[in-house]
């Protein structure tokens, strides 16, 4: 079960360093099922702006013409 009691602000909290957010060298390499990726959709936008990026999930890794 969890535990719910609230924690009070003035309690110190030791947050891990956030890993480095910069793009792999050859990310293509590193590209497995499962892991979660930035992708602009080709969606119509009612402003007429820029499609949003959003998250996909890799389901499937193909390699095409040696790329």
């Amino acid at each position: 079960m969890l535990d719910a009691s609230p924690v009070p602000f003035s309690a110190p909290v030791d947050l891990p360093a956030l890993p480095d957010a910069a793009p792999a060298p050859d990310w293509r390499q590193a590209l497995a099922v499962g892991d979660v990726v930035a992708f602009r959709f080709p969606v119509a936008d009612v402003e007429g702006g820029l499609p949003k990026t959003r998250p996909c999930l890799v389901l499937e890794v193909d390699t095409v013409f040696g790329a």
